[in-house]
């Protein structure tokens, strides 16, 4: 079975850009344990901002986010690639189980 990534697709929002997910392919997968435990959510990659790990029964595949946009973890448990200027960069989301 090939497992399809998530990248992102334009679409209009309250007058504003907004980058929703679509399908591509994985790029690689993860550090062995990044999801141990986690719930099937996509998270933040611990070393760039435009790239996320997806989380898939506790298997790990890392995606990038189109140029220029970085991913944007808080509309949960999906996430989304944004404009890096539109939300708070410092805010990461890991899984419950991994300590960056």
């Amino acid at each position: 079975m090939k497992m399809r990534a998530l990248c992102a697709t334009a679409a209009a929002a309250a007058g504003s850009l907004v980058f929703v997910l679509g399908a591509a392919s994985p790029s690689s997968a993860a550090a062995n344990g990044f999801c141990d435990g986690a719930p099937d959510a996509n998270y933040s990659h611990p070393s760039s901002a435009q790239l996320y790990v997806e989380c898939n029964a506790e298997a790990s595949l890392i995606h990038s986010c189109p140029s220029g946009l970085n991913f944007n973890p808080v509309n949960r448990p999906l996430g989304y690639c944004d404009w890096p200027g539109s939300f708070d960069p410092t805010i990461k989301v890991y899984p419950p189980n991994y300590r960056p």
